[in-house]
């Protein structure tokens, strides 16, 4: 599968997930139609994935990272590579804290 494809099917996944858990929460999607909507930022070194209006993901070749700021890797929350978040179909279910460490997360 191509980069691009790859990222491309991760932001659906990752929209999918917000707007379920905006069911969850709020029982209806009336008012939050724009917190959901993902967007695919390219740079020069990273590729962006802004959930709503916030920067959430930040991909590093195959490598999924959280942010700190826009556009600044958060080296500490790594997500995983492209592949295995796609094999599992789920973005955030393992947080990978430190080499060999991971935590579950409720999300």
């Amino acid at each position: 599968m191509e980069h691009e494809e790859k990222i491309r099917r991760f932001a659906l996944l990752v929209q999918e997930q917000e707007k379920q858990s905006i069911i969850r929460l709020c029982s209806s999607l009336r008012g939050n139609e724009n917190s959901y909507q993902v967007h695919i930022r390219p740079g020069k070194k990273y590729v962006k994935v802004d959930v709503g209006s916030s920067g959430r993901y930040i991909i590093e070749g195959e490598r999924v990272y959280g942010c700190k700021a826009y556009g600044v890797i958060h080296r500490g929350h790594f997500f995983g590579t492209l592949d295995d978040i796609l094999s599992r179909g789920s973005v955030a279910r393992w947080l990978y804290l430190k080499p060999g460490r991971r935590a579950f997360l409720n999300s």
